[in-house]
């Protein structure tokens, strides 16, 4: 026969709310809060779009097809294809205005 157990009051695990109240308030560095990273996140994919929009309508009004694009850029057409079909995760907006300058509108 085992001895009885001693009962120990139960301990709550902490929440992670509990938690978080406990942490520094000051930001660390390089690291923004999370209500800032969506709306930086909202910003850069609206500049990103404005920026592929201008690109699609300096292509479209010098008549160039992809592959000419590319040419022009030095960039694969299927990167040029991407672009047009507004698959923008892989672009940065560094990237985008590297191209439109590529293209001679600067």
């Amino acid at each position: 026969m085992q001895p009885p157990r001693e009962s120990r009051p139960a301990q709550s695990t902490p929440t992670l709310d509990a938690l978080s109240r406990e942490l520094p308030k000051e930001s660390t560095p390089g690291i923004l809060p999370a209500s800032n990273r969506s709306q930086d996140t909202r910003t850069e994919r609206l500049l990103k779009a404005q920026l592929a929009t201008s690109i699609a309508q300096l292509i479209e009004r010098n008549g160039w097809t992809q592959v000419q694009t590319a040419e022009r850029t030095a960039m694969g057409e299927p990167t040029v294809s991407r672009l047009l079909r507004g698959q923008l995760s892989d672009f940065s907006a560094d990237r985008l205005f590297e191209f439109i300058r590529r293209l001679g509108h600067n």
